[in-house]
């Protein structure tokens, strides 16, 4: 039989069989709360598998409330992942970023797939500072501040090809604005 319910021991799920034991383990939950505005990001230990298939237990979970991102939902196996699943959510919510498939189960528990798309929009939203018209090195800055915290997340999950495929990107959009017809 597979196990469903766990508890955190120094940081670590541990199955736990005692379902009184597992219920008071609740008293003390692990969580992470952010507000950016009236949003509200919030990580947590779920204590119980949702995999439901026997495969890696599915044990931390993202919520956004508020905002464009409401009920965006990502669920993850380890705390480390569930942290930087995190910090992603409060990226995107600071970003204004609103993912095309909320909750759309993708490769990954979905971080590579939605850290692609986070630079992407995060790219898109540089791309129209033109239309505010800031000059070139106020848009490299800001392209350089997105672009930072996306490869900052990539090396923290190990997400190799992303890393190399947002540098690529990075690159591309700078020569873009210097291509571009922007004040100086």
């Amino acid at each position: 039989m597979t196990d469903l319910r766990y508890i955190l021991v120094d940081g670590k799920p541990v199955p736990e069989p005692d379902l009184l034991k597992w219920a008071r383990s609740f008293e003390r939950r692990w969580q992470l709360k952010s507000e950016v505005g009236e949003v509200q990001v919030s990580t947590v230990f779920l204590g119980l598998d949702h995999s439901f298939s026997g495969g890696t237990p599915i044990l931390f979970e993202t919520m956004i409330f508020g905002g464009d991102v409401d009920e965006y939902q990502v669920r993850y196996a380890t705390m480390e992942e569930a942290v930087e699943g995190h910090k992603v959510a409060v990226d995107m919510v600071l970003a204004g970023v609103k993912p095309s498939e909320p909750g759309a189960p993708v490769e990954g528990y979905g971080m590579e797939r939605r850290v692609i798309r986070l630079g992407e929009r995060m790219a898109e939203k540089v791309i129209k500072l033109q239309d505010r018209k800031r000059s070139k090195v106020e848009a490299h800055k800001e392209l350089n501040e997105a672009f930072d915290k996306i490869l900052g997340i990539c090396q923290a999950l190990g997400l190799r090809s992303s890393y190399i495929g947002m540098t690529g990107y990075r690159t591309f959009l700078a020569g873009a604005i210097d291509r571009s017809n922007w004040r100086r």
